[in-house]
């Protein structure tokens, strides 16, 4: 059983397979990117981080299927949040499961959706303090999915406009924010080295960090998003610039558009610099924590440097997305230099610098146009 069409095959025919099995095969074909970063860090942590990362995933699946109703939604994402304060959660997650049998997306996460109880399962063996901390936050990040998929039955319109930039930011808080909280508790568990008073330094900042990677995320795939029936984008920015109503996507409102996504650009690059400040915050003893943190961080001040004032924002089939060469080079400097804070402070300060020629940039040249 070494890849996941082997495991589909044991599902099919109804094997004994291993919780633990499961969810290592289930974790790079969910999230491939993710996964190689998390196995660089210490086993048991990333074990920890795994299961996490798929009790998230869970939540995001029901939240983001198409075909469920927002109620429904709703009410399973509260059922789940409650298998997990469930002595008996294993067990009674079944009718859960079955529910799950009604997404209409096929694939990985379904799989994983509907086959709860082996993270289940996993996650009842960790510590009840790690127990704990990992329920306070994916509770939250739940319950807070539950809120925005409600939002689908009061606006009863083809596409939800979040209503401002705090409804974006409260967005984020609940789908990334919380994951820098659940993370942040985890660090703090396993590294000695980190204090309490280092880790209420790391816990300002952890907020902060997921939105800076979510809002990057947003900048990246305001399209994709606008097509599948969501726009993230602050709905009272978009009425202000005459762009609701998908009005950002006409070519005859590019530049207004632009000025738009730079506005969440600026949001979400305060946010990525105060993700630097939390990865240069963890002692160089923690260096695979550092490293775990310092390259998403790097990777997603690149993506708002190739975003800014660029016409593939607006571009389904070419969007944009740093090239395989440049992560490359990211993850090399990385592991180079991940145990100094002053070279990554230059290496981030020099994409800031780029990121900023290229607005100077393109305000001179509609000046002039």
């Amino acid at each position: 059983m070494k890849d996941f069409q082997s495991l589909q095959r044991c599902l099919e025919e109804k094997q004994e397979i291993s919780a633990r099995r499961f969810c290592d095969i289930m974790f790079p074909t969910v999230s491939r990117t993710f996964a190689v970063n998390v196995g660089k860090l210490p086993s048991e942590l990333s074990f920890q981080v795994l299961i996490s990362y798929l009790l998230c995933r869970i939540a995001d699946t029901v939240e983001d299927d198409p075909g469920l109703l927002p109620k429904t939604k709703d009410s399973l994402l509260k059922k789940f949040t409650q298998l997990l304060t469930d002595p008996q959660g294993v067990k009674n997650c079944q009718e859960f499961n079955q529910a799950c049998q009604k997404l209409s997306k096929t694939g990985p996460d379904a799989i994983l959706t509907q086959n709860s109880h082996y993270v289940l399962e996993c996650f009842f063996e960790f510590p009840p303090e790690i127990q704990e901390h990992i329920t306070e936050w994916v509770t939250e990040l739940a319950l807070g999915m539950g809120l925005y998929a409600l939002r689908k039955d009061q606006e009863k319109s083809q596409v939800t406009f979040l209503y401002s930039m705090d409804d974006l930011e409260d967005y984020c808080y609940y789908v990334a924010g919380t994951v820098g909280h659940l993370l942040t508790g985890l660090f703090r568990h396993h590294y000695p080295c980190i204090n309490d008073s280092l880790g209420e330094e790391l816990t300002k900042h952890s907020t902060s960090f997921g939105l800076g990677l979510q809002l990057t995320n947003i900048v990246k795939d305001s399209v994709v998003d606008y097509h599948r029936g969501w726009c993230y984008l602050p709905g009272d920015l978009l009425s202000e610039m005459d762009l609701a109503q998908g009005g950002f996507l006409d070519l005859d409102n590019r530049r207004a558009s632009q000025e738009l996504m730079y506005k969440i650009v600026v949001r979400a690059k305060e946010h990525l610099d105060n993700a630097l400040e939390y990865s240069c915050l963890l002692p160089r003893k923690a260096y695979k924590v550092r490293l775990f943190c310092f390259l998403p961080l790097m990777m997603a001040i690149k993506s708002l440097e190739e975003a800014v004032f660029s016409e593939r924002l607006f571009c389904l089939e070419n969007p944009v997305k740093i090239s395989r060469q440049e992560v490359v080079r990211i993850v090399q400097y990385g592991y180079v230099y991940g145990w100094s804070n002053l070279r990554m402070r230059r290496w981030y300060g020099k994409v800031c610098s780029s990121l900023e020629s290229k607005v100077e940039f393109y305000q001179y040249s509609t000046r002039k146009s």
